[in-house]
């Protein structure tokens, strides 16, 4: 008796996605992968298949592609490499659930006397896979990784020489592993970098599709519900990791645009002039000592600053957030100090100038030795990590990690964060920066097990 395929796809399990039983028997070469490859992309030229193409183009492509008409931002989706590679698996691979047949089920029923035994083995090889979710637990670079299934309880020794070399502890990425008959698991076409700080947005929102599909089709399997929501995957991808939101308007309490505004001014009659701005209800300054006055205003029942004035030799430097601001500013000093300021120049900066100028590389300097610097380093990271402990953190609810640890729910919180920081100095050592170990955390709050194994599901328990 025949049922139908839970995918929805209105075919027989049989003939859609009961699991391939691949032949132990069954090897393949690199050479019989690409010609397999080859054949495939040679079937999907053909003119007859051009309706297939642009229906399955659509499926990957629509939640991706920007809303709006930004054909740059368009054409830079369009035109990655590993979003490309992974559009080429899917349409090789994963169309069953989505109302088409997949290149390598059409290249079988077409050609299966003229396909090689190896050439057989790699597509029943790569219908079997799916793009997956996977935690970096250990690299050996030229060799392979081990990573954790982060959807099911399992963890998987991967054969890699390239990708092995970049990655490492607690990286979070997203790709095709495909099981070989014999001998270890190997990646399929390019990875996605997904970072510690996406990974539980990330899962959540793969929970939320999956609770989805399970409305609907309550028994569907795990590999087909990642052959499913491949598409939604890629375009979170785009979305949240790939594209760079534009800066929001930043802007004043006043409703002014956010400019940071420099102004100089010459001074004449030095003392005179510092007695009027000591004199002014409106400025203060820190200490005697200091030549430096803080603008400020009521608001509320408490004051807020709105520049900084600093007094070097003859000449005032003024800083403040807004041209209004400034405007209003040197109205004021007008007033106040009449015949002991000229003014000099003016400049503003925008908060994306800002954040350029800080992108910007620093010039050289004389560095201290290579032993200084991690003696530094190292005591500042030791001094900083060891007040962190008991601090109160925003992501653990404002628990401290000492005390979060001996909660359930909060201790895989605190778990995510000390991976977040070992992948962070892991990647400084693989770049030859000086990094912090930061294994004695793990130690210090008890999570020896947990740092050991590096396994989080993702859900927090409870």
């Amino acid at each position: 008796m025949s049922h139908p395929c839970p995918c929805g796809s209105g075919r027989e399990l049989a003939r859609c996605c009961s699991e391939p039983i691949l032949d132990p028997e069954l090897q393949y070469t690199s050479a019989e992968r690409e010609r397999a490859l080859v054949k495939m992309q040679t079937l999907s030229a053909r003119p007859t298949l051009r309706r297939f193409g642009r229906n399955v183009a659509e499926i990957f492509w629509a939640e991706a592609l920007p809303e709006d008409d930004d054909e740059d931002a368009a054409r830079a989706v369009l035109g990655d490499p590993n979003l490309q590679t992974a559009f080429l698996y899917f349409t090789c691979w994963d169309t069953n659930p989505h109302g088409e047949q997949p290149l390598a089920e059409l290249l079988f029923e077409e050609q299966s006397k003229r396909l090689s035994r190896g050439e057989r083995a790699y597509l029943c090889a790569g219908l079997e896979s799916y793009w997956g979710l996977y935690e970096v637990l250990e690299s050996r670079p030229g060799e392979g990784v081990l990573v954790q299934d982060l959807w099911r309880p399992r963890r998987l020794w991967v054969e890699e020489r390239t990708a092995s070399k970049q990655l490492v502890r607690f990286d979070v990425i997203g790709g095709r592993i495909l099981k070989r008959p014999r001998g270890p698991h190997e990646f399929e076409g390019d990875l996605l970098d997904l970072t510690q700080r996406h990974k539980a947005a990330l899962l959540a929102f793969v929970h939320e599709l999956h609770d989805e599909e399970l409305i609907s089709r309550p028994e569907l399997p795990d590999r087909v519900f990642f052959k499913i929501v491949l598409p939604d995957l890629v375009a979170w991808w785009v979305h949240e990791v790939a594209t760079q939101p534009p800066l929001p308007r930043i802007t004043t309490p006043e409703g002014d645009e956010f400019l940071l505004c420099r102004a100089s001014f010459r001074v004449r009659e030095r003392e005179a002039f510092v007695r009027a701005l000591d004199f002014a209800t409106d400025l203060r300054r820190p200490s005697p000592d200091a030549l430096e006055w803080s603008w400020i205003e009521p608001h509320g029942s408490a004051e807020r600053v709105l520049g900084r004035l600093e007094l070097r030799d003859d000449e005032l430097a003024v800083e403040t957030t807004s041209a209004e601001r400034l405007a209003r500013l040197r109205t004021y000093l007008a007033q106040i100090a009449e015949g002991h300021l000229a003014f000099v120049e003016a400049s503003e900066q925008s908060a994306a100038e800002l954040m350029e100028e800080e992108r910007r590389p620093e010039p050289a300097r004389e560095e201290l030795p290579l032993e200084v610097q991690r003696e530094v380093i190292t005591r500042m990271m030791d001094e900083h990590y060891r007040a962190w402990l008991d601090e109160r953190i925003p992501m653990l609810d404002g628990w401290t990690p000492r005390r979060a640890v001996h909660e359930p729910r909060m201790r895989a919180r605190v778990v995510e964060l000390l991976k977040g920081i070992a992948n962070l100095e892991e990647q400084k050592r693989r770049r030859g920066e000086i990094s912090y170990d930061s294994k004695w955390m793990w130690r210090e709050l008890g999570l020896e097990s947990e740092g050991a194994s590096g396994a989080s599901r993702g859900r927090e328990p409870g």
